[in-house]
């Protein structure tokens, strides 16, 4: 018995020695099998981002991280392949000299080239707007009363518009919390403004699901903003657009434009008595198919509810409240001004979108001396009609004997 207790005794250790050098041996190869996974894992991500980099074929500027924009390939914006430059995201920095490099004859868009503070959500709505530099004053204008966050694409054609543009924003904390600015660069000055591809610069590269799409001298009724992110934005997502009636604010007697938020109606009660004076009239009652027609202004006037549905009719084109998801763009073939967003809501009528008409906003037009100089080139006007009329034929196999008659 005494040998057999001794025996035992002197095995365990010897047992207890394998136990470990085994648990040893599978730590070390479970350690290097987690290892090795981790290795195929960090190389498949690594391979996958490099992939989608090359298919997207579009380089990411950051100056802040001391590359020059210079160094960036552009490409003409069209429909068919625009060409976006993503720009620093740091609001004041200084980009004249680097964007600078990038004027050439065909137009390359920066995207956020400043970006505001405002934090904007979701479901928030975004006013999208654009001009060139020689308009900022109405900018701060339209700023001021919308009161809310705000997509703008600038028109550069020079190095001294780029430096307009940087003194302006550094200038204004008020622009720097609202407004997040991209440019279009094209060497000038023979090119007329490309007002499609400013209006899809800006609406592409908003942050919220919902847009206000406005045009710069067009200023929004008082609580414009606050009233939107009351309604029931979910009605948009079902292919609906809200129309907000468009008027125009003639210059008092003895001035030649209007140019103070102090002649501008607050409410629908002091658009209306203006109304009665001849300072304000529906916008555009020369061409009733842009808005006149089919807003039903009579009906407007005394209508008291949130909306009302309107029949869509060619060369409608108002200003509009919208979902972004599922949006043809604008087509960027028309340049200088007249009838360049007719297309657009023809397309979307033909996708299936509705309209209706906002009971008690609106948007009333700073009149000034170039509107008077637009509506007199009789010849531009036939241009842009003729565009209009090829685009319809052409894309959507409308007769453009429809558009034949008095107010066209």
């Amino acid at each position: 018995m005494m040998r057999m207790r001794v025996a035992s005794r002197t095995t365990r250790p010897d047992e207890r020695a394998r136990e470990t050098m085994r648990a040893r041996f599978f730590f070390v190869r479970n350690s290097l099998l987690s290892l090795s996974l981790f290795v195929v894992f960090a190389w498949f991500q690594l391979n996958t981002c490099w992939v989608q980099h090359q298919s997207e074929g579009l380089r990411t500027i950051n100056s802040s991280h001391g590359v020059n924009l210079a160094e960036a390939s552009t490409t003409p914006v069209s429909s068919q392949a625009a060409r976006v430059i993503e720009s620093p995201p740091v609001p004041n920095e200084s980009n004249a000299l680097n964007v600078g490099s990038l004027l050439r004859k065909e137009p390359t868009s920066i995207a956020f080239l400043y970006r505001r503070s405002l934090s904007v959500g979701a479901d928030d709505v975004t006013l999208v707007t654009h001009c060139s530099v020689e308009r900022f004053d109405i900018l701060a204008l339209l700023v001021d009363r919308w009161n809310g966050p705000v997509s703008l694409s600038v028109y550069i054609q020079s190095g001294p518009d780029l430096e307009k543009l940087e003194s302006s924003w550094k200038s204004s904390p008020h622009l720097q919390k609202s407004v997040t600015v991209h440019a279009l660069l094209e060497k000038g000055p023979a090119n007329k403004y490309p007002v499609n591809i400013m209006r899809n610069l800006a609406l592409d590269n908003i942050d919220s699901d919902y847009f206000f799409a406005n045009d710069l001298d067009f200023i929004m009724n008082v609580g414009f903003y606050e009233k939107l992110k009351e309604a029931p934005l979910e009605m948009l997502r079902k292919r609906v657009l809200w129309v907000v009636p468009a008027f125009e604010r003639f210059p008092n007697k003895g001035a030649n434009r209007v140019d103070s938020l102090l002649d501008m109606p607050g409410n629908k009660e002091d658009l209306l008595s203006l109304l009665k004076t001849d300072l304000v009239k529906p916008f555009h009652e020369y061409f009733p198919p842009g808005h006149v027609r089919v807003t039903n202004f009579e009906k407007w006037y005394g209508f008291e509810g949130f909306s009302y549905p309107v029949e869509y009719q060619l060369a409608f084109e108002p200003y509009v409240v919208g979902y972004k998801h599922g949006l043809p763009k604008l087509w960027d073939g028309f340049r200088g001004f007249g009838l360049n967003k007719a297309s657009w809501f023809v397309e979307l009528h033909v996708r299936g979108y509705s309209f209706e008409v906002l009971g008690s906003m609106f948007v009333v037009h700073m009149n000034h001396p170039g509107r008077k100089h637009r509506t007199d080139r009789t010849g531009e006007t036939q241009r842009q009609k003729s565009l209009l009329l090829d685009y319809l034929e052409d894309g959507f196999q409308i007769d453009r004997r429809n558009f034949q008659g008095p107010g066209f």
